[in-house]
């Protein structure tokens, strides 16, 4: 995005193209990367309405926060099991497989 006096353009230097007054602000790459254009669904989102609902800064950010909140869930059930089998594995280290079979079957007969 390029602004002139005031006015954006979107596009390629060698090809702008004016703001429509009725679109999202927000650029978008076009396929394959070799430019941006403006994003083409209506405004009505995010600070003064220039954004559309998919390019609103604040649902942007709490969609990112919700994001980052599940992969810290995710995150920790894992470190949790990781700690769980390292702790298992120091545990049951100075038995042989044998022992440790033995001493399932013992529990299961109680």
């Amino acid at each position: 995005m390029k602004i002139v006096d005031g006015v954006r353009y979107y596009g390629r230097s060698y090809a702008l193209r004016k703001e429509d007054e009725n679109n999202c602000i927000n650029e978008i790459w076009e396929t394959g990367g070799w430019g941006q254009y403006q994003c083409s669904r209506k405004r009505g989102h995010g600070p003064d309405g220039l954004y559309c609902k998919q390019h609103d800064p604040d649902r942007i950010k709490i969609k990112q926060e919700a994001e980052d909140k599940e992969y810290e869930r995710r995150r920790k059930v894992k470190e949790d099991a990781n700690t769980r089998r390292l702790l298992e594995r120091e545990f049951c280290e100075p038995f042989t497989d044998n022992e440790l079979s033995a001493g399932i079957r013992e529990r299961k007969e109680l």
